[in-house]
């Protein structure tokens, strides 16, 4: 039996055969969220994944090196000077440098309050949060606090 991924899950045919540039253009055409993709570089602004099971940001990064042509996914990005739009693009090459909602820590349903990057969230019976799979490489500034 094949295991249930929610990742894209119900997001239909656009989203399985188009570039996520072009995913992401027609979802903003018809108003409609760009989920799983997104489009900011703000890390301090954390949401809960669809199914609730870890706290995501999104992976919008600058590069050292401008992106391959067929990796530049964005005309432009707020906040972002044109002349920089094409050093920016998610961490992984394999997703084609599509920014996703990347988990950070591994649960949305803590009890005890942490701060993370002036976000809160709560702690199941006072654990320590955990960074979440995959590990990301850039994690500089990630503070919590109990």
């Amino acid at each position: 039996m094949a295991e249930h991924l929610a990742w894209g899950f119900h997001l239909g045919c656009e989203f399985a055969k188009e570039s996520c540039m072009q995913y992401i253009e027609a979802r903003r055409a018809a108003r409609r969220p760009i989920s799983p993709f997104c489009d900011y570089i703000d890390h301090s602004k954390q949401t809960c994944s669809l199914e609730r099971l870890s706290i995501n940001v999104c992976d919008l990064n600058k590069h050292s090196k401008k992106l391959p042509q067929k990796y530049q996914n964005f005309a432009s990005i707020d906040g972002v000077p044109p002349s920089d739009v094409d050093f920016y693009g998610g961490s992984y090459v394999w997703s084609d440098h599509c920014p996703s909602l990347m988990p950070m820590i591994a649960t949305c349903t803590w009890r005890n309050m942490v701060e993370i990057r002036g976000a809160s969230f709560t702690l199941v019976g006072g654990q320590s949060p955990q960074l979440g799979y995959p590990r990301r490489h850039n994690t500089s500034g990630l503070a919590v606090t109990r």
